[in-house]
């Protein structure tokens, strides 16, 4: 556990999408939008990342393991967690144990394998509200 402090979430989210794969991250801001929740931005790079975190305030981000750029979504998701206290679900294929392992790190408060359906993506975030 990291010493930032506990982030208290409330509905609807305002959620940032990092997802390098276009359509795949208009898909997820269709789900969101559905699930009565805002997206904030898609972000393609943790640097997209990072300046949309710092100009939108989102309460809670959706990240894919592999993103464009240098840094990939783990690191993305510490750097995240320690700069704007930002939680964080993966939302990625690379769900093996070695990646989880590192993704341990930057205190996810949910992982969703890739494909995921409409309805475990909101399972999920109702999940992360009622905690």
């Amino acid at each position: 556990m990291t010493d930032h402090p506990r982030t208290f979430l409330t509905s609807p989210l305002r959620i940032l999408i990092v997802e390098d794969d276009y359509l795949a991250g208009l898909n997820l801001e269709e789900m969101v939008r559905a699930g009565g929740h805002e997206v904030v931005g898609i972000a393609a790079s943790a640097a997209q990342a990072y300046e949309l975190a710092s100009t939108t305030a989102p309460t809670l981000a959706l990240m894919d393991i592999r993103i464009l750029g240098p840094v990939d979504g783990v690191d993305a998701a510490i750097e995240l967690r320690r700069k704007f206290f930002l939680p964080v679900i993966f939302c990625s294929a690379h769900d093996d144990a070695e990646t989880k392992q590192r993704g341990k790190l930057a205190d996810p408060v949910g992982w969703l394998p890739k494909p995921y359906s409409q309805e475990g993506l909101l399972r999920m975030l109702g999940q992360v509200l009622d905690t």
